[in-house]
């Protein structure tokens, strides 16, 4: 193999180019190779669950007029948090964009057939991508609410799109499928917003628990202005902060600093939430509970407001 070039062992390719670098058929079927998808092969090394290498694997098989699109696109955008990882734990499909005449089954690809004008196509890496406005409509409008909230929000605070240029976009394809979850979901969305889970979490005390929209990230000082932290969501006019607590938050150091923050807001009178993934998944209606009654708590406080967003 000292005569193969490096990208074929990078790429995804049909038997025919791999015959052509001197790669034999017995070759192909032992163990140094792999069959992502039927009729290409590729070098076997790395976690098949890899982003990058379910990418390139679709990328296979994409005919000269479709697109990649979905979070495959994002992620080539540059959004890695969107790395076709569901909530859930599994892995989603590569979504391909393609004209109606067009059709594609492979494992591990799901097309959509709909309008691929020249205007929502892009390249990038080589590669051709729905643009980041096309990319974000069917992210936003092939997901559940919860979830096209935390894709706008994430495409958002990557400057890809903005909000008034994805809510323009929904309105001129009001007919297409999903556009009311998206709808929804622009109505929703906040840029501020730093992680997926605080997404989710602020769903959780929108939609489920029921409570007023919170600000997000914003700064809290004390009467003397002097800074006192950011709190994920927070409501100012009760005084309610809701902070969501990922895995770096268990390290000793980020714990230490997590209490004492939580002593500065609740000496200025606030009132605090604590949420792990925990919390969003199983925990969930725990935390509602949680959520509504710490908001009554913070809502009977008396005594004059301490703290200035």
């Amino acid at each position: 193999m000292a005569d193969i070039p490096d990208f074929v062992f990078r790429a995804t390719l049909p038997r025919a180019a791999l015959r052509k670098y001197g790669i034999t058929d017995h070759e192909l079927r032992g163990p140094l190779w792999h069959s992502p998808i039927y009729g290409r092969h590729c070098f076997a090394l790395g976690e098949t669950d890899d982003p990058t290498r379910r990418i390139r694997n679709a990328i296979s098989v994409l005919p000269s007029d479709g697109a990649i699109s979905g979070w495959a696109a994002a992620y080539l955008h540059g959004v890695t948090q969107l790395d076709g990882r569901a909530w859930s734990g599994d892995l989603e499909p590569v979504l391909i964009a393609l004209p109606y005449r067009r059709r594609i089954r492979r494992a591990g690809i799901e097309t959509v057939r709909a309008p691929l004008p020249p205007g929502d196509v892009t390249v990038t890496k080589r590669v051709r991508v729905t643009t980041p406005l096309r990319t974000c409509f069917e992210l936003i409008r092939r997901s559940e609410l919860e979830g096209a909230v935390v894709a706008l929000d994430v495409m958002l605070r990557h400057g890809l799109v903005t909000l008034d240029e994805i809510r323009e976009y929904v309105y001129d394809r009001a007919g297409w499928k999903g556009t009311p979850v998206a709808r929804t979901a622009i109505d929703l969305a906040d840029p501020r917003a730093a992680s997926g889970p605080e997404s989710r979490f602020r769903m959780v005390w929108q939609i489920d628990a029921g409570l007023p929209r919170p600000e997000v990230n914003c700064t809290v000082r004390d009467p003397s202005y002097r800074f006192v932290g950011i709190p994920d969501l927070l409501d100012p006019n009760v005084g309610l902060v809701g902070e969501y607590d990922g895995s770096q938050h268990r390290a000793l150091g980020q714990h230490t600093a997590d209490n004492a923050r939580e002593e500065r807001l609740e000496a200025l009178g606030l009132t605090v939430v604590r949420a792990t993934s925990i919390d969003l998944r199983a925990g969930r209606p725990r935390l509602v509970h949680r959520l509504r009654d710490a908001h009554r708590r913070a809502s009977e406080r008396g005594g004059p407001r301490r703290w200035r967003v």
